[in-house]
C-alpha cells in the first residue's frame, strides 16, 4: 500500500482526536469514582502504541521524517517491542481530583487510537501501557 504523507497526517490526526475524546471521557470516569469514594486513586502510568513494520519501507522512512508538533514516531524494536512506538501528545481537560498521570487515561486513549492507525496505515500494531 502506498500512502502519501499528506494521507498519514491525516490519519494520525484522526487517531489523535479518537483518543482525546476517549481520554476525557476516562477522566470524568475517575473522577466520578474518586468523587464517589469508590477508589481513592488510580494507578500512574501511561501507555503508547507499538506499530509493527519494517524499518526500511517506504511508510517506515515517511513516518520517520514527520516533524509534527502532536506526535512522535520513534523506532522501538527490542526483545519485548516490535517496529515503531507512537507517543501522542494529548489535550485532556482536567477534572479535579484526577491529576492526569493516571495510567487509565492514556490507555483509553491510545486502545481509541488504536484501530484508526492499523487501518489507515494498514499496519499492525498494539498498545502497550505501563505503571509508573
Amino acid at each position: 500500500m502506498n500512502i502519501s504523507v499528506e494521507q498519514i497526517v491525516n490519519v494520525l490526526s484522526q487517531a489523535r482526536d479518537a483518543g482525546e475524546i476517549a481520554g476525557n471521557a476516562e477522566i470524568r470516569r475517575i473522577a466520578n469514582l474518586m468523587d464517589t469514594g469508590q477508589i481513592n486513586y488510580a494507578d500512574c502510568g501511561g501507555a503508547w502504541i507499538n506499530i509493527d513494520i519494517d524499518g526500511r519501507s517506504n511508510l517506515a522512512k515517511k513516518l520517520t521524517a514527520l516533524n509534527l508538533d502532536f506526535v512522535s514516531i520513534q523506532n522501538a524494536r527490542s526483545p519485548i517491542n516490535k517496529g515503531y512506538s507512537v507517543s501522542f501528545r494529548f489535550r485532556f481537560a482536567l477534572i479535579n481530583p484526577v491529576s492526569g498521570q493516571e495510567q487509565w487515561i492514556y490507555q483509553s486513549a491510545y486502545e481509541a487510537a488504536l484501530p484508526i492507525i492499523k487501518s489507515g496505515l494498514n499496519v499492525d500494531g498494539y498498545v502497550r501501557p505501563y505503571i509508573t
